[in-house]
Formats: C-alpha cells, sequence, structure tokens
C-alpha cells in the first residue's frame, strides 16, 4: 500500500472551497501530510500569445491572490504543510505535471456532471493516460467525508488485499466506521457440462468463496475490526454498485488491478463502470507493477479509447 505523505486536489473555482477541497484537507490533518490544491487556467492560443501574454500574467496573478485567500481557510496547522498553486496551460498537462514534480501520493478529484447529466472526471482528458504511481480519490459534491461505511470490492489478489488494508487504516484513522467486502462471480457460460444444477453450482461458489475470504483476510491485519463478506452473482461492476447502493456505503474502495490478464480489465471495464456508475465516492488503490496503468482505465472512462 503506498504511503501518503502529500495530497494534491485539483479545483475549478479559485474563489470557492469544493467538497475534495474539504476532503483532502481533512485526510491531510489526520496523516500529516502536505495539502496541494491546484487550479489551471486555461491557455489563449499559442498563434495569440503576443497579444495577450501580459493578460495572461494578469489573470494568473488575480486568481493566485484568490486560491491563497480560499486556502487559508483550510489552513488550521493541523497537517504537515499547504501550497496552493495556479498553473496556466492545458488542465490535464498541468495536473500531470505538478504530480510528478512534487512526487503526489493522492490526487482528490470531484466528480461532476454535465449540462446533460451525464457525469465527468473532471481535469482528466488523454494527456493522463499512462501509468503513474499514486492512488485517486474520486469525491461527489454532496458527499464530504469523513466516509464510515467503507465497501471493498475483492477478487483476492494483492491488489484487492492493499485496497482493504486501505480501507482498515482509514476507518481506524478517523475512530469511527465500519469495513466490508464483496466479491462476485458468474455461472460459466457452459455450466449445464459440470453435471450439477445452477443452484448445486451457486452453493459450490459460495463455499469457495468463504474459504477463499478466510485464507486472505489471515494475511490482514484487521486492527480490531469486524469484517464480513458479501459473495454475489453478477458481472462484477454492476454486483459492486449494487452492494454499494444496497448497504449504503459511503465509499467504494478498490484495487487498481486484478489476478489475472484477464482481470486487468478491473481498471478497464470495472472501475469504468464504477466510477462512472456509483452513488457514492471511488478510492481506486494504486498497485506498482499493475499490468494496465490506472490513467489508461480513466482515459477509457472519459472516452477517449
Amino acid at each position: 500500500m503506498n504511503t501518503i505523505k502529500k495530497i494534491l486536489v485539483t479545483t475549478d473555482s479559485a474563489s470557492e472551497i469544493s467538497t475534495a477541497s474539504r476532503v483532502g484537507a481533512d485526510l491531510a490533518a489526520r496523516i500529516g501530510a502536505e495539502l496541494h490544491i491546484l487550479h489551471v487556467v486555461k491557455s489563449y492560443d499559442a498563434d495569440y500569445d503576443y497579444a495577450v501574454r501580459d493578460l495572461s500574467k494578469s489573470i494568473q496573478q488575480k486568481v493566485e491572490e484568490e486560491l491563497s485567500a480560499t486556502s487559508k481557510a483550510l489552513d488550521d496547522g493541523s497537517h504537515g504543510g499547504l501550497v496552493s498553486a495556479v498553473r496556466i496551460g492545458s488542465t490535464a498537462n498541468q495536473v500531470l505535471q505538478y504530480v510528478q514534480d512534487h512526487n503526489i501520493d493522492l490526487v482528490v478529484i470531484e466528480v461532476r456532471r454535465d449540462g446533460q447529466g451525464t457525469k465527468r472526471l473532471g481535469v482528466l482528458s488523454s494527456a493522463l493516460a499512462r501509468a503513474v504511481p499514486f492512488d485517486v480519490l474520486f469525491v461527489h459534491p454532496n458527499q464530504g467525508g469523513p466516509f464510515e461505511n467503507l465497501l471493498v470490492a475483492t477478487d483476492y489478489s494483492e491488489s484487492a488485499s492493499e485496497a482493504m488494508v486501505r480501507a482498515i487504516d482509514y476507518v481506524k484513522l478517523h475512530g469511527k466506521g465500519s469495513v466490508s467486502a464483496v466479491h462476485s462471480f458468474e455461472l460459466p457460460a457452459r455450466h449445464y457440462y459440470t453435471g450439477h444444477t445452477p443452484e448445486e453450482l451457486r452453493e459450490i461458489f459460495q463455499q469457495q468463496s468463504d474459504k477463499h475470504f478466510a485464507e486472505w483476510m489471515g494475511k490482514i491485519e484487521t486492527k480490531g475490526l469486524n469484517i464480513t463478506q458479501a459473495t454475489v452473482e453478477g458481472e462484477t461492476a454492476d454486483a459492486v454498485l449494487a452492494r454499494a447502493k444496497e448497504t449504503g456505503a459511503d465509499l467504494l474502495v478498490i484495487g487498481s488491478h486484478g489476478r489475472t490478464a484477464s482481470s486487468a480489465m478491473m481498471i478497464g471495464s470495472v472501475a469504468q463502470k464504477i466510477a462512472l456508475n456509483a452513488e457514492c465516492n471511488v478510492w481506486v488503490e494504486r498497485s506498482d507493477g499493475d499490468a494496465m496503468g490506472i490513467w489508461a482505465a480513466i482515459k477509457r472512462v472519459i472516452g477517449i479509447e
């Protein structure tokens, strides 16, 4: 699991404190992390730079003053420092460059909807569609933390283990809350060749899931939390989303990739579907050596691939 020392919150407004900013500030304060607030001002066409260069500088200075004043409202001295910055250019490029320049461990992004009600992931674009070693927390505007009902999607992989550890640490850090897990399965397409009825196969899947869950959790320090699992039938993303809605989860925690080559789609189709359709916040726990980088998944999420 990644150690979080620096948190970056991207904000669409320099004069207002967003839900993402409050969530990022709270988390930074609790773990003593350095908090970075970044606002990107869209640049003018390079062909007109000669005419608007001074105007751009004037706009940047004004926005910097607004963001500095706004950021001070989040600075109560309890975290590891606060840095506010304004950049001019492509939002995605500037965010990614900032992450690389400052070794950011967690990016907090506010999920918004466009005029048609379609959910968008804000500042992300094709320039971010690459593997980078940091976690991402997608926050809904009307769902600020601390989160108390955490649900972890698991396939019993190492990546899922890191997601579970993150969820446990989050609850212990805030001193309240619960953690549960969900595992999904689908009956084989030609299950009738097995000699078992669908009901018998479901019972077998349930038994195997219970066994693997016990073995998997036996390797994880629960820190006194009682963690239960629900085994549900269905396509992974749909099953996770349904379980989250059923349990009223306010934070879904998922690993950035699965245990096999085919389940590398965890960060493709599954994470895509979860990020776009979850009615709660989503934390994607980044793992080293991902078969598919998280930004490759986000590339799909925003419809570039």
